[in-house]
């Protein structure tokens, strides 16, 4: 990868059924709104109902488009604080491999506990990251099997982004890394371009969204007030190389006012201006 735009795929119709209902005709249709667009590169966003010959079928459509099939979005927490929680956790999370080793992508997005901040406050939970460690060595295991790697998201605090870090550090594994969702870093003291730094060499995936501090409304970069000349900055920093993958909203909260098409366009316009200022800080133009 080199710096390619991507952008997740979004049910065409408003409001969005449930997410069962995004059938592989769906799924179809929204790639070929997002090729329509420009980008070069997807994120599947709801596939965990998906059988093995509908994500094998959508992984070729999308190639057949001339999109790189990047990235597919597990579903749910994968809070493993009991023994009960880690089973669940190693059967569906196991599941969304197999499945984005179907659909052709190279990494997973997966959202770990959502403690909340005050766990992290003292420092690293020692017994949390012994337990979820565990469980993610497993999953990574298999990662490395299939092909896929795993990348973990983070909250808007600080003190979780340092665990997500000791995590990843702790399993020490090239199929576990970071997913840095710039959205939800601005929600709190964390911050996009900080969580970007902190992620460093870690950094395998993003999820590039804007809001107003308020709410993860998911708005295109540009529309909120998210610093994006910091975040060009700190990606220049760390080096990273891979997709820079918009994450916009199929079913907008708050009753704002939304509109699919212009969202896109819009987050299309100013991931474009993002990644010449990546690639000109890289000196890669």
């Amino acid at each position: 990868m080199s710096l390619e735009l991507g952008c997740n795929t979004l049910y065409p119709e408003v409001p969005r059924p449930g997410p069962e209902e995004f059938s592989l005709a769906k799924i179809c249709e929204a790639l070929r709104n997002i090729a329509a667009l420009g980008f070069e590169a997807v994120e599947f966003s709801h596939i965990m109902h998906l059988e093995d010959n509908e994500a094998r079928a959508a992984g070729e459509y999308c190639r057949s488009l001339g999109l790189i099939p990047w990235s597919g979005h597990a579903s749910g927490s994968g809070a493993v604080a009991t023994e009960g929680q880690r089973e669940i956790t190693l059967r569906d999370r196991g599941r969304c491999l197999e499945i984005c080793h179907q659909l052709g992508v190279s990494v997973m997005i997966y959202h770990v506990a959502d403690y909340s901040a005050a766990t992290y406050a003292p420092g690293v939970p020692t017994e949390l990251l012994a337990v979820e460690s565990n469980v993610l060595k497993h999953l990574a295991a298999r990662g490395e099997e299939l092909g896929v790697r795993i990348a973990i998201e983070n909250g808007s605090d600080v003190g979780i982004m340092t665990y997500l870090c000791a995590l990843v550090d702790e399993v020490d594994s090239s199929a576990l890394g970071i997913c840095v969702d710039t959205g939800h870093a601005a929600l709190g003291e964390l911050g996009p371009g900080r969580a970007i730094r902190m992620a460093a060499h870690r950094l395998y995936s993003l999820h590039l969204q804007d809001n107003w501090g308020g709410c993860d409304h998911h708005l295109p970069p540009g529309c909120g007030r998210i610093d994006w000349c910091d975040v060009g900055q700190a990606l220049a920093e760390v080096r990273y190389d891979g997709v820079l993958e918009l994450e916009l909203t199929d079913a907008p909260s708050g009753g704002r006012v939304y509109h699919q098409e212009l969202e896109m366009r819009t987050g299309a316009a100013s991931g474009w201006r993002l990644q010449q200022r990546v690639r000109e800080l890289r000196g890669l133009v």
